[in-house]
């Protein structure tokens, strides 16, 4: 797998036009793909922190980026993070790219609210670091850790199609 960006990741979801995407779900999707990341490939998909807020994990770059939509369906990706382009993700993304759409076939169908509600259970990494303050970082091992408990629970393997 070749590391990404917070936006690159988020992009892919965006371009996915059979996808409604408002900000928090894309916050919570590209949050997802990088705990199954950790937890499948002890891979860090991108190296942008997690942070823990009132609303769930949030990557600031993706929200401030996007924030602009507020609560409406997200319908351009992010083009440039400062002077740089971002990358796009493509099959050739050796492994990404699979690993994203996986994680779509999954919660596609979930909205923002949903997926909030996903990462604000007791014993997720949100809610062992959210103190009521923001900007509080989720360390990365919480999020593996996690995420490996999730795929032990279901049995999930990466070919599976019958998540729970």
């Amino acid at each position: 797998m070749e590391i990404q960006t917070s936006l690159a990741v988020a992009n892919f979801f965006v371009n996915k036009k059979d996808v409604e995407t408002d900000i928090l779900k894309l916050n919570k999707l590209v949050y997802i793909a990088l705990g199954f990341s950790l937890a499948l490939e002890d891979f860090d998909l991108f190296k942008e922190e997690v942070q823990a807020w009132k609303m769930g994990p949030v990557i600031p770059e993706v929200y401030h980026s996007f924030k602009y939509n507020k609560y409406k369906n997200i319908k351009e990706p992010i083009l440039e993070d400062g002077d740089e382009l971002v990358p796009k993700i493509t099959k050739d993304s050796n492994g990404v790219y699979d690993l994203l759409n996986e994680v779509l076939s999954v919660y596609k169908g979930k909205d923002g609210m949903k997926l909030m509600e996903y990462t604000h259970r007791d014993g997720t990494p949100w809610s062992a670091f959210y103190d009521g303050s923001r900007h509080k970082v989720i360390d990365r091992k919480y999020i593996k850790v996690y995420y490996k408990g999730l795929l032990k629970d279901y049995n999930y393997t990466p070919q599976d199609s019958n998540t729970k």
